[in-house]
């Protein structure tokens, strides 16, 4: 082989070695997070001008440069984060200048945004919602058809991360425009698909202006022993009462309730149909069982660390102490979402009931297959 040979082969293998390291011909790379930062930070100086007639010319001149880098990348995988940002731009602008073009444009890249896969779910959801409001206009829908245009998005964003927010704009809708079916069926679905989120515990019971609903009472305690308890794991198939208390302003109103307790489970042969279990509020070591036991108690006893401030106590309870809880198999409670300060009410559903003073009440299913769901609120 001679040198000319050795040269020219030597010049082919590096070559080829560096190919992998070209673009693909026709495909564009991905846009730098960098690139982002800085379309965000121009649209933001550009929102802040003084005048609107600035803030306009400001806000053309950002979604120019967009749409010139959304041209050089119109098949790169980021191209959504870039639409974004178009859309938050002509978002602006529409709200200065609501000319035909400039909705025109808007509509249109809402259109494209929607396309998006579900990894950018977060960035394409306010496209969608105002796309579908937008059809729904169109064909001059009313309230109740505009909000049941929504269902469809539902849908599409399950399994998605913002699926509870899709939700929680569905519902806000279909109650503004007095949608009670959609509500309804929204409720089913946070019911099957978010059980125990307090998140949206607490917003229905801030949205839905006191109706009641049902919620699994979740959460993991430990007992005097560290010993970890679930619920509702631990007390399926039983009806239960959680009685929170401190030691501070609940010691009257425990002994009380130590003698109704007491005097009941031989009254109305409680054994084995009723169980209450001791929730401690002051993080005491031994989770206040050496009290309970003084009382001649042998209920279980959990503490709730951090007392009032543990999120489940603020979501599922959120009351003056004492206060009890009754849960009702499958562990259920009952919701309100406007509560009434010192009663302890109980709905029941085919059940019997029995007092445990000052208003307090457990029920039972009569028929296993109807659950009677009751709460402190």
């Amino acid at each position: 082989m001679n040198r000319f040979s050795r040269v020219f082969i030597t010049l082919l293998v590096l070559a080829c070695a560096n190919l992998g390291a070209l673009p693909v011909m026709g495909q564009d790379q991905a846009v730098s997070n960098d690139q982002i930062v800085a379309l965000n930070a121009k649209l933001a100086k550009a929102s802040e001008s003084k005048s609107s007639a600035r803030k306009k010319l400001a806000l053309r001149r950002v979604i120019r440069e967009i749409e010139t880098l959304l041209n050089e990348n119109a098949t790169s995988p980021s191209r959504f984060e870039i639409l974004h940002v178009l859309f938050r731009s002509q978002q602006m602008l529409v709200s200065l200048d609501d000319s035909a073009a400039n909705r025109k444009s808007f509509l249109a890249t809402c259109a494209t945004l929607a396309t998006a896969p579900n990894e950018y779910a977060a960035l394409r959801l306010d496209a969608d919602i105002l796309l579908t409001q937008a059809k729904s206009a169109r064909k001059g829908a009313d309230s109740h058809a505009r909000s049941d245009a929504l269902r469809p998005l539902v849908k599409r964003y399950q399994d998605t991360e913002v699926e509870a927010r899709v939700i929680r704009i569905a519902m806000i809708m279909a109650l503004e425009f007095g949608n009670t079916k959609l509500v309804n069926d929204l409720r089913k679905i946070v019911a099957e698909r978010f059980p125990g989120d307090m998140g949206l515990i607490n917003f229905q019971r801030e949205k839905l202006a006191g109706q009641v609903f049902g919620a699994p009472f979740i959460g993991t305690f430990e007992d005097s022993k560290g010993k970890t308890v679930r619920f509702p794991m631990d007390f399926l198939g039983t009806t239960t009462a959680i009685y929170f208390w401190s030691k501070e302003d609940s010691m009257e109103d425990f002994k009380v309730l130590a003698e109704d307790w007491k005097k009941a489970q031989v009254e109305l042969n409680m054994p084995g149909r009723y169980q209450l279990v001791s929730m401690n509020m002051d993080d005491l070591p031994d989770a206040g069982e050496s009290i309970v036991r003084e009382l001649g108690l042998d209920w279980p006893v959990l503490k709730m660390p951090k007392g009032k401030d543990n999120p489940i106590y603020q979501t599922y309870v959120n009351r003056s102490l004492p206060t009890m809880t009754v849960l009702t198999p499958p562990v259920m409670l009952r919701c309100i979402s406007r509560p009434e300060e010192g009663r302890v009410r109980v709905m029941s559903a085919g059940s019997n009931q029995c007092s445990l003073g000052n208003g307090r009440k457990l029920a039972t299913p009569a028929n296993s297959s109807r659950f009677s769901l009751a709460s402190s609120w």
